[in-house]
């Protein structure tokens, strides 16, 4: 569903009662107005310790840009993760029916940290930033690591126009970035094992606040629980690009954004771009015989040489991934478009269980069933 929202409220819209819980006291900005110089300044707030070890707080920073005739534009940067605002983690899933929890739950904590505000600020806030995520559980006898080691394989930096792609905790994760969006897919009990002996440093989790206590992984740990999440974190601009790809209107305000279709649709798209070549995985390299019949029947004056460049295609793949192939091999690019197009008319019937574990994946994320405590049951025995 949602995760984590950067909000802005503009001037007008809040009212600091304790300017010395920021810092540098948020009391300052008057003294920088006054100043008449062009200028920008940043105030973030104090999150005390008993706060921090206690509750969950959104992160709030004063942001104010000064100009030479004397004006000026403040606002104010909120940050929180939605679930873990109202569970204290996000393990749990929200749904579209939570949405007033969330928005009164926020009201009261940014009351709590001396914010004053109103909740129709909050409804209709503009939405910098927000993240959509998805925590799946696997089926028995399947792994996340099975999973991502497949999903690896896939060359996605030119399709996506990503920068880089990162692979962390021992393989457990893939992280896509991009400067507009990062898709990250891992296991979900590894990385809080992570982050609860490490810290944050080395938890995909980059949380302030981080509460080991709030979700007892080793539970679900002992019990084999196999938790794979996926999630997307999308700036401002990029959802506008991708709503249109998508055909979805939207204000992109927090409440319009806070909606289950919108979700699983991005993270459809997405899931979709990364398996889109994975069909390369379906071919059973221990059935020669039927592989060649396969291929002969979808290209009938196919040639024998031509067979065994397919084949010895298919196994570089499948065993290097479309980077690491594509490297050995050294394949000019029209070769290497080529004898991708040929394969997918030779699609095998007979497909690998790791390529069937994949294809069950977009099928919950179509399902789009929210996942929390009470519901556990009903997506596997603990």
């Amino acid at each position: 569903m949602i995760d984590t929202v950067v909000m802005i409220l503009e001037m007008g819209k809040f009212t600091i009662k304790d300017p010395n819980r920021f810092s540098p006291p948020a009391d300052l900005a008057k003294n920088a107005i006054r100043l008449g110089k062009p200028a920008r300044h940043k105030f973030i707030y104090n999150i005390t310790k008993s706060e921090k070890e206690n509750y969950y707080y959104p992160r709030l920073t004063l942001m104010q840009q000064c100009f030479g005739n004397g004006s000026h534009v403040t606002k104010l940067k909120i940050e929180f993760s939605a679930p873990k605002l109202v569970f204290k983690n996000n393990f749990s899933e929200l749904s579209d029916d939570d949405f007033d929890l969330v928005v009164n739950t926020l009201f009261k904590k940014l009351d709590e940290m001396a914010i004053v505000t109103r909740k129709d600020f909050l409804i209709n806030a503009y939405v910098q930033k927000i993240d959509y995520s998805k925590n799946i559980i696997l089926d028995d006898y399947v792994t996340c690591s099975m999973v991502i080691s497949e999903l690896a394989k896939v060359n996605l930096n030119k399709r996506l126009d990503l920068t880089k792609t990162d692979y962390r905790n021992e393989g457990m994760a893939i992280v896509y970035h991009s400067n507009s969006f990062e898709l990250k897919i891992y296991d979900k009990i590894k990385d809080l094992e992570q982050s609860n002996k490490f810290g944050e440093k080395r938890s995909l989790e980059k949380e302030n606040q981080h509460h080991p206590d709030l979700f007892n992984y080793t539970d679900y740990k002992a019990k084999n629980l196999e938790v794979l999440r996926l999630e997307g974190r999308f700036i401002r601009r990029k959802l506008k690009s991708l709503f249109s790809t998508l055909k979805i209107e939207n204000k992109i305000t927090f409440k319009e954004l806070f909606n289950k279709d919108i979700s699983r649709a991005v993270l459809l798209h997405y899931f979709g771009q990364i398996t889109r070549d994975l069909y390369i995985m379906h071919f059973d390299l221990k059935n020669i015989d039927n592989l060649i019949a396969t291929i002969r029947g979808q290209i009938p004056r196919i040639t024998p040489t031509k067979i065994l460049q397919l084949i010895g295609f298919i196994q570089a793949v499948q065993s290097m991934g479309n980077r690491g192939a594509r490297v050995e091999l050294n394949l000019p690019n029209h070769q290497w478009y080529r004898i991708q197009k040929e394969l997918k008319k030779v699609e095998s019937s007979q497909g690998n269980y790791k390529f069937t574990a994949v294809c069950d994946l977009e099928k919950k994320i179509e399902a789009f069933e929210p996942l929390n405590m009470k519901n556990l049951g009903k997506f596997c025995y603990v």
